[in-house]
């Protein structure tokens, strides 16, 4: 019993120091993930992502004491995913791309759509002067630039099993 939450502890402690690795089309065809196994892994963003909104120009008019006054303003809705932040499969698109949701309803698409082996970086539908633009939830938005070298992580740890058994000899008498 001593030698199972030994066991149990190391392994919890091996998980918690797992390093974060890119997550490649060389890893998933390697290990041969399944849709359903990539569902199960925690990723990570490696960068800040930036998704801006700009919501259209609203003006006002009114007439107070005998003047006309006209109010113009502009109102902007920004989501920021900070590096590091977890996210987990939403779907998986093709072979070389998933969409990872960081948070409910609203996905990002990453993947490698050469098929090159390289990182799963963050694809947009179109780009614009160097900004990703897409679709995130039921809005249109603007990703900051540099986005385009933004990837996921994921933890991954090798566990070697070796099995050992020990017996204490305990001697021939005549």
């Amino acid at each position: 019993m001593k030698n199972l939450c030994l066991l149990l502890l190391s392994f919890i402690f091996l998980q918690s120091c797992a390093p974060r690795l890119p997550f490649t089309s060389e890893v998933r065809q390697q290990y041969k993930l399944t849709e359903d196994e990539l569902k199960q892994l925690q990723f990570y963003i490696s960068h800040d992502i930036i998704l801006t909104k700009n919501a259209e120009t609203v003006s006002s008019k009114t007439t107070e004491d005998g003047t006309l006054k006209i109010r113009k303003g502009q109102s902007t809705d920004q989501v920021i995913i900070k590096a590091g932040t977890p996210g987990i499969v939403e779907k998986v698109i093709d072979k070389n791309r998933i969409a990872v949701s960081f948070e409910q309803g609203k996905y990002l698409v990453f993947g490698d759509p050469d098929g090159n082996r390289g990182n799963y970086t963050f694809l947009a539908a179109n780009w614009r002067s160097n900004r990703g633009v897409l679709k995130y939830g039921e809005e249109e938005m603007y990703a900051n630039r540099g986005a385009a070298n933004t990837f996921i992580k994921f933890k991954m740890s090798k566990l070697n099993k070796i099995q050992k058994k020990t017996r204490v000899a305990k001697g021939r008498k005549l």
